[in-house]
């Protein structure tokens, strides 16, 4: 019993230990330590003093130097197009620096109204473009929007594409737009891009660089289209993607007229028994000398989803199946044509 503190001294205990608490509140949270000012550094653009008043606002709002408002400043940061991103440090005695990540551009807006600008990895608008290029182009419907301003969903689709392919593939896009729906575009000094639906983009990236590595160089000028919209069956092809769809879709005709004409000529008679047909023995269908239903004529098409394949044109306009499962690589590879086929 002798050694239970008394219960005045656990009372007075507690208080010294709440007092104690709401000192080191106060110390962290108060004036004492609150972040009087943030300056910029890394960042020596036109609007510099603009993105000063801006982060030094957002730290100015509750912050302390012992927790510093890093997400309120990074959200005015990046509101800035050529910000990619900031890192804070603590300037004593009470400020704080704002390191800037500097943003590069990642794509060439080009309007069909108005002068071509700079688009961003958020995709904002950066400001005009010039004379600069190397760089992937995408297609923006109407005037660009303003230096800030993000652009629309469907040049927005294009530009996912644009950073899930590779560098040096992605370079080489050319009027990458969204029309009805489905992204096309070009590669420069190359064919035309079929993509398909903005869906699985990064599966139909990898696709495209598959095609690339296996394609020689003979192979990718010869050729007048790309198609990886379903990206299991790429295909590289001399026809103009519109007449293959219309051949494809006729074959797709053809072979179920087959199988109905098949159908009917195998059904069970309902004449006599006793008559005998001479055009209707067994073993003989449709015409044929062997009883097999003939194949449906394809008109020499080859499908863009064949499975497995890649597709290369003929001087006559038909397509040959060049039997040719094109390995799929690391869409952050450096790739070079190959030479041999």
């Amino acid at each position: 019993m002798r050694g239970i503190p008394e219960r005045g001294t656990l009372l007075l205990g507690g208080a010294v230990g709440l007092a104690c608490a709401a000192l080191g509140y106060w110390l962290a949270t108060g004036p004492m330590l609150s972040v009087q000012s943030v300056r910029v550094s890394g960042y020596d653009r036109p609007d510099a003093a603009t993105l000063t008043a801006a982060v030094d606002r957002a730290g100015d709002r509750g912050g302390s130097l012992l927790a510093p408002p890093i997400g309120a400043i990074r959200r005015q940061a990046i509101r800035f197009p050529w910000v990619e991103d900031v890192t804070l440090a603590r300037d004593w005695p009470l400020g704080l620096v704002a390191q800037v990540i500097p943003a590069e551009p990642l794509a060439i807006g080009v309007p069909t109204r108005g002068a071509r600008v700079l688009i961003n990895n958020r995709g904002q608008v950066m400001g005009p473009a010039g004379k600069r290029g190397g760089l992937p182009r995408v297609t923006i419907p109407g005037a660009a929007p303003e230096v800030g301003a993000a652009v629309p969903a469907g040049v927005d689709a294009a530009l996912r594409f644009v950073r899930l392919s590779a560098p040096k593939t992605a370079n080489r896009f050319q009027a990458l737009k969204l029309v009805n729906g489905r992204l096309t575009g070009r590669l420069r000094n190359g064919p035309l891009l079929v993509i398909g639906t903005p869906t699985r983009l990064r599966d139909k990236a990898l696709a495209l660089q598959a095609v690339l590595n296996w394609a020689s160089a003979e192979d990718e000028h010869n050729a007048t289209y790309i198609d990886v919209s379903v990206p299991e069956r790429p295909a590289l092809g001399s026809m103009d993607p519109e007449a293959l769809k219309a051949q494809v879709d006729a074959a797709r005709i053809a072979r179920t007229a087959s199988t109905t004409a098949a159908a009917a000529s195998t059904a069970t008679p309902t004449a006599d028994p006793a008559a005998t047909d001479a055009t209707s023995q067994p073993g003989t269908d449709a015409g044929t000398s062997d009883g097999s239903t003939p194949p449906a004529d394809a008109t020499g098409a080859v499908s863009a989803t064949d499975a497995g394949t890649a597709v290369t044109g003929t001087t006559d306009g038909t397509t040959t199946d060049a039997s040719v499962t094109p390995a799929v690589p690391d869409p952050a590879a450096t790739v070079e044509p190959s030479t041999g086929g």
